[in-house]
């Protein structure tokens, strides 16, 4: 196997690996904002 080839895919598959943690936390963060804002929603509806 060629050394660079090896080395490039590494670095790829490392840069696919953080991006996909970052959008996890991203969506994570999203998912939590949007559950608060629909619990008071909920709260307003419920107790007007």
């Amino acid at each position: 196997m060629d050394h660079d080839l090896f080395v490039l895919e590494t670095t790829n598959n490392s840069t696919a690996a953080s991006s996909y943690f970052t959008g996890f936390e991203l969506s994570s963060f999203i998912a939590t904002i949007c559950v608060s804002f629909v619990s008071e929603l909920v709260s307003i509806f419920v107790n007007p």
